[in-house]
């Protein structure tokens, strides 16, 4: 199963992103993840792979220049963390297997709302819907009173029982350019049917 997994990933993704640590290099320079719960491949190109053992779905998104900086995984999900210092943005993708949803809103009442309780303030907190993904947004103007004006965006996914949260977030925001960057991240978020055994 894990080999099916891993020849499909390859196959999508092509050539590896920008020097990530850990993983095995492969010959068409793809670097792989085979992790407890899922599997993540990255290529030159910017295209990051993933998904779980019980997945239906291969997920990917576009991120050219980011580096990909963390991968993680539990039994039921897998996780990945990628940052751009050129343009500021950090993108994480969260795959889990989950019981109490049933749709991309269950989603992201799940995870969203969880979010929105830490301790830093929320301001300009939107919820909407594009693309078949649940969307919510907000700004955190301040942490211990340091301007960062950092946005968040977090577009949700939901197919057969497991949650996907596409997390992009971005300091000194500026709605004018950096909401055009998230749309263009967002429309890069596919995902992909496994085909059957």
């Amino acid at each position: 199963m894990k080999t099916i997994f891993a020849l499909l990933l390859v196959c999508l993704a092509g050539p590896a992103i920008a020097e990530p640590v850990g993983g095995q290099k492969l010959d068409d320079g793809s670097v792989f993840y085979a992790l407890q719960g899922g599997v993540i491949t990255a290529s030159a190109n910017g295209t990051v792979v993933l998904t779980t053992h019980t997945s239906p779905d291969v997920l990917s998104v576009d991120l050219p220049g980011f580096k990909l900086e963390t991968v993680d995984s539990k039994s039921d999900s897998v996780m990945f963390f990628a940052v751009s210092s050129a343009s500021q943005f950090s993108v994480s993708v969260y795959l889990e297997q989950v019981t109490k949803a049933k749709s991309s809103a269950d989603c992201r009442n799940l995870f969203f709302e969880r979010a929105l309780q830490s301790p830093s303030k929320k301001n300009s907190i939107r919820r909407s819907e594009q693309r078949g993904f649940a969307i919510g947004q907000y700004l955190v103007a301040k942490v211990k009173e340091v301007a960062i004006n950092q946005q968040h965006w977090n577009a949700f996914h939901y197919a057969d029982g497991h949650c996907t949260d596409l997390h992009v977030s971005k300091i000194f925001y500026d709605a004018t350019k950096d909401d055009l960057a998230f749309q263009t991240i967002l429309a890069s978020f596919r995902a992909i049917p496994k085909k059957p055994e």
